[in-house]
């Protein structure tokens, strides 16, 4: 199973409220993939999730360029009060276990 397709689908279901399903999503891409996306977050085309995304969780309104490449154990933490706050540019890559 691809995180980032589960993701996909997740955050276009968040632009039509669709919370349950939503959640739903949300939940199944952590027991399938080990991998917590939030809904509400922006990630960018061509992100590459190293080890199939295992333990990389991005939360709230973080904002992720085009082209990035993460590791394994990565956390993007940002607040979904203040969405596009935390910006990853395009082409950048986080390691194992960096913390942001």
């Amino acid at each position: 199973m691809n995180a980032l397709l589960l993701y996909q689908v997740a955050h276009w279901l968040s632009q039509w409220r669709l919370r349950w399903l939503l959640r739903l999503l949300e939940d199944a891409n952590i027991r399938l993939t080990g991998c917590r996306l939030s809904s509400s977050s922006h990630i960018g085309p061509g992100t590459i999730l190293k080890s199939g995304g295992k333990g990389v969780i991005i939360e709230g309104g973080a904002w992720i360029g085009k082209s990035v490449t993460m590791g394994m154990d990565v956390h993007i933490t940002a607040q979904p009060e203040r969405p596009g706050v935390l910006v990853i540019e395009n082409g950048v890559t986080l390691g194992w276990g960096v913390r942001v």
